[in-house]
């Protein structure tokens, strides 16, 4: 079994994305692979995710490296036989260094759809270990994307910030979102405006 992201379809196959020798392979029931980002020779291509959304609409997201000061995130869509299906959808049009753990997309019962990463600074030639987290959103299934205005940073004298974000939505409509720090100690903060602003963050002893 390859690690990958799976989706089931609507005739009860599933599909799988994998990645492969810097490239990503889309197969069925574990088939024959079909090539979706072809592999490149000056970067690493990783997979963050696969997902079905509330139109029924298949969602892959993939990060490019190209140093580390460039490091980005794209969306495309596939159809029922893991083809592309559209053009790729650029999520990070800014400069810098963002990691998005596996599986880390979010629909919102309205539809929105919001994705956490992490940034670091790369500029000195070595990745500074102390993270910070950004959101980004959207509110037309993945088809564009914006950056929320707020940065979410860890606590004060971290030497890691923040790591491993979580999005989860509440019975009450707040979103919370979980990360780790030093020591891998928890901590959250919430949104009431569906992601676009965050309270301040704080420790807490609840299990991640």
């Amino acid at each position: 079994m390859r690690e990958g992201s799976t989706v089931e379809l609507f005739d009860r196959r599933h599909l799988k994305v994998y990645g492969e020798s810097n490239r990503i392979l889309s197969s069925i029931d574990e088939g024959e692979g079909i090539e979706l980002v072809p592999e490149f020779s000056d970067c690493e291509i990783v997979l963050s995710g696969l997902s079905r959304l509330q139109s029924n609409r298949i969602y892959m997201i993939y990060g490019v490296k190209r140093s580390l000061t460039d490091c980005r995130y794209f969306g495309q869509y596939l159809d029922e036989e893991g083809h592309l299906d559209g053009a790729v959808v650029p999520i990070m049009l800014d400069d810098g260094y963002r990691l998005v753990d596996k599986d880390r997309l979010v629909q919102l019962q309205e539809g929105r759809l919001l994705l956490p990463c992490m940034l670091f600074d790369g500029s000195s030639g070595r990745l500074n270990p102390c993270g910070l987290i950004l959101i980004y959103y959207s509110d037309d299934e993945g088809e564009s994307w914006d950056l929320s205005p707020q940065m979410i940073m860890g606590p004060l004298l971290s030497e890691l910030g923040l790591r491993s974000p979580t999005l989860t939505e509440l019975k009450d409509g707040r979103i919370r979102l979980r990360a780790r720090s030093d020591n891998d100690m928890p901590y959250l903060c919430y949104s009431v405006d569906k992601g676009i602003t965050w309270s301040r963050i704080i420790e807490t002893k609840e299990p991640i």
